[in-house]
Formats: C-alpha cells, sequence, structure tokens
C-alpha cells in the first residue's frame, strides 16, 4: 500500500471495512471445517480422506490469510486535502482513488437493516462536483460519526487549502512524469 501523505497534509483518520466482514468469512470457513471433520469420521479417516482433509485445511490457512490481507489493506485516509480510497480488491488486485475536498459537493450516509444497526456500520456516500456518480465507501464501521468527520473536514477546509491543493496536484504531475521517463 502505498499512500503517500504530502508536505502540509496532515492525517485526520484512517479507517478499514468494519470488521465483521472479517469475521464472516471465518464463520464459513469454520463451518466448513466442521463439515470436513463429519466426513473425515464418517470414512473412517481412511489415507484419501486425510489427504483431502491436508488439502482443505491448506486451503482454509490460505483463505484466511487472504481475506486478511483484503480486509486489513482496504483503507480510507482523509487528510486536510484530500481522502483517499485504498482498495485491496483480492490477493494481487488493488485500486487507489484520491478525492479533494474540494471536489465533494455533497454527503450522506445511511444503515440498513437490523444487522448493519447491531454492528454499527454502514456506508458514507459523497457526491462529486466533477463526475455524475457518486462514491460509495461502503460497509465502514461507524458511520454516521464518519460523516460528520469527513463534513467537518470539508467545513474546515480554509481558503488556504485551495492554494496548497493546486500545488500539491500540480506537484504530483511532475512527480508522475518523472517516473513515467524513469
Amino acid at each position: 500500500m502505498s499512500i503517500v501523505i504530502q508536505k502540509g497534509e496532515r492525517e485526520i483518520f484512517q479507517i478499514t471495512k468494519h470488521p465483521i466482514f472479517f469475521y464472516f468469512s471465518l464463520w464459513w470457513l469454520a463451518v466448513l471445517l466442521i463439515f470436513l471433520l463429519i466426513l473425515l469420521r464418517i470414512f473412517k479417516f481412511s489415507p484419501i480422506s486425510l489427504i483431502f482433509g491436508f488439502a482443505f485445511i491448506l486451503f482454509c490457512v490460505t483463505k484466511i490469510s487472504s481475506e486478511y490481507r483484503i480486509w486489513t489493506r482496504s483503507v480510507i485516509l482523509l487528510t486536510n486535502l484530500r481522502l483517499v480510497i485504498f482498495e485491496q480488491n483480492s490477493f494481487f488486485a488493488q485500486k487507489q482513488s484520491e478525492i479533494f475536498l474540494d471536489k465533494i459537493s455533497d454527503l450522506s450516509f445511511k444503515t440498513k437493516g437490523l444487522f448493519s444497526s447491531i454492528f454499527n456500520f454502514g456506508d458514507v456516500e459523497l457526491k462529486i462536483s466533477d463526475l455524475d456518480q457518486n462514491i460509495i465507501l461502503e460497509d465502514i464501521p461507524m458511520p454516521e460519526k464518519n460523516y460528520r468527520r469527513i463534513k467537518r473536514a470539508i467545513k474546515n477546509y480554509p481558503k488556504i487549502n485551495k492554494q496548497k491543493s493546486k500545488e500539491f496536484k500540480s506537484s504530483n504531475k511532475i512527480t508522475k512524469i518523472e517516473k513515467i521517463r524513469l
């Protein structure tokens, strides 16, 4: 993960998806593991069933480490200049998006259903002034609190930061051009 905080920029908060989604994947693996133990008991621990069991345990360990990597590396970072969304979609697929705070024109949050109300997670929706579509920060913990934090950061975005934002954008383009030439 390569989220770089530039000079004059400070981190306000950093969040990941709600931990319940990581635990949910563990729950299904536990159910499958119990099913495997029942099958091993039925087939009386024959060599073929033991090989199958070992392969399944190896699969579970790989799946758990993959889910943990995806959960820990999917990060939303709010700074005084921008909102950075780093998504780890699979073990090797990732995506990073940056939205400058002056480009966010509207903001809303929602929790849907009993499950999300009990575990306090939901979505925060961002309306970007330059785009026709909205950006949704899905399944984040404490959506109302994080909505207020983002709203406060946008409200506190001073006029001075607009100049810093322009400098940051132009310096970022220069860095990209230098990287292409190398």
